[in-house]
């Protein structure tokens, strides 16, 4: 999960906030911001897309060492 939460955060997909407080305000900064919450959407749904099929890819792999 962490790989995950690095690669959005990397490729700007992801607000990181460290409170209550912080969180309070991303929300209420994007409530009001719809391009900036259809650019996190964007920038998310690249990565989602290039990163589908990963496990089946990963299982391939792994079941080939095996063999």
């Amino acid at each position: 999960f962490q790989e995950i939460a690095d690669e959005l955060l990397r490729e700007g997909a992801l607000l990181q906030v460290r409170s209550a407080d912080e969180l309070g305000d991303a929300t209420a900064a994007l409530l009001l911001d719809e391009r900036r919450r259809d650019e996190l959407a964007a920038r998310a749904r690249e990565i989602v897309l290039k990163n589908r099929g990963a496990c089946g890819r990963t299982a391939e792999q792994l079941a080939a060492l095996v063999a």
